[in-house]
C-alpha cells in the first residue's frame, strides 16, 4: 500500500522517495547477505523482519538495480531450500516475495534455477507422512505458495530441464489405470518448462512426435476433470509459447485438440 499512497505526496517528497527506494533496497539487500549464512540455517529466522519491507519495495514503482535483484533472488532461494527442518511458515514468506520479484523484474535476472529441489521439497512436506503438524491451513498456503513460486521459476530452468522432466514422470503415465499416473501427471504440468529467458535452447525437446505423443495419452483416460485439466494446462502453455518459434505445423493437430476440449467441456452433441 505504500507505493500507492506515493502518487498523494507532494512532487518533491515523490521524487525525492523514488530515488531513496533503490538505495534502501540495495541497503537492506546488504544487510541480508551479511545475516543469512547457508552454512547455518538457522540464521533464517533473522531473515523474516525484512521480509515486508522487501516487499513494498519490490512492488514500487521504483527502478531497482538489476545486480540487486539478482541477489535478492539468490537469498530468497537459499532460504527456502535450506530453511531449518523445512519450516513452512519462513517458506511461505520468501515464497511469496521472491514469487513477485520474478514476476515483475524477470527480465533484469540472469538465473539458472534447479527443478528437482522443489520436486523433493514438495515429496517430503506434501506426499509422504510427516512426524509433525504444522497445521491445516498454513499447509495448505505453503503448497500454493510453492506451486505459485515453481510456475514463475519455470523460465530459469536450464536448457535440459524440459528433457530431465519428462524422463522422471512419463514412466509413471504408462499404466493408466494406476494411481501414480494421476500423481505424475500433475507433477509434469507443474514442472515441465515450456518457455525459458533463452527461448531457443528448448525448442529440440519439443518436437511433433512429442506433442502426438501427449495428445494420445489425454485421450487414455476419460471423464477425468483432474487428467483434463493437467493435460490441457501443459498444453496450452506449450502452444502459447512455441507457437511463434515453433518447427513444426500445428494445423494437423487441431482437430484432435478441438475434440480434446470438446470432451473436458462436456458439450453435448445431439442428432436432429
Amino acid at each position: 500500500m505504500v507505493h500507492l499512497h506515493n502518487a498523494w505526496l507532494p512532487p518533491a517528497v515523490a521524487e525525492r522517495a523514488a530515488a531513496e527506494e533503490p538505495v534502501v533496497f540495495h541497503n537492506v539487500v546488504s544487510i541480508l547477505q551479511q545475516t543469512w549464512d547457508p552454512d547455518s540455517p538457522e540464521t533464517a529466522y533473522k531473515t523474516l523482519k525484512w521480509v515486508s519491507l522487501l516487499n513494498n519495495l519490490i512492488k514500487g514503482k521504483s527502478e531497482l538495480v538489476g545486480d540487486d535483484l539478482q541477489a535478492m533472488a539468490r537469498i530468497a532461494l537459499e532460504v527456502i531450500l535450506r530453511s531449518p527442518k523445512n519450516n513452512m511458515f519462513i517458506q511461505v514468506r520468501w515464497g511469496s516475495l521472491l514469487s513477485s520479484l520474478l514476476k515483475k523484474h524477470h527480465k533484469k535476472l540472469d538465473l539458472i534455477i534447479e527443478w528437482r529441489p522443489f520436486y523433493e521439497l514438495l515429496l517430503s512436506l506434501h506426499f509422504k507422512r510427516q512426524h509433525t503438524y504444522e497445521g491445516w491451513a498454513l499447509k495448505k498456503v505453503h503448497l500454493e505458495t510453492i506451486t505459485s513460486l515453481v510456475h514463475h521459476c519455470r523460465q530459469f530452468f536450464p536448457s535440459s530441464a524440459a528433457e530431465e522432466v519428462w524422463s522422471e514422470f512419463r514412466p509413471a503415465i504408462q499404466d493408466l489405470s494406476h494411481n501414480s499416473s494421476q500423481e505424475a501427471v500433475g507433477f509434469l504440468s507443474l514442472f515441465l518448462p515450456t518457455k525459458s529467458s533463452k527461448q531457443r535452447e528448448s525448442i529440440a525437446f519439443f518436437t511433433s512426435g512429442w506433442l502426438w505423443e501427449c495428445l494420445t495419452l489425454w485421450g487414455g483416460i476419460q471423464n477425468c476433470h483432474f487428467w483434463d485439466f493437467q493435460w490441457s494446462s501443459l498444453l496450452g502453455r506449450f502452444i502459447k509459447h512455441q507457437t511463434l518459434i515453433c518447427q513444426f505445423e500445428m494445423e494437423p493437430f487441431l482437430p484432435t485438440l478441438f475434440m480434446r476440449y470438446l470432451n473436458m467441456f462436456e458439450v453435448l452433441i445431439y442428432i436432429s
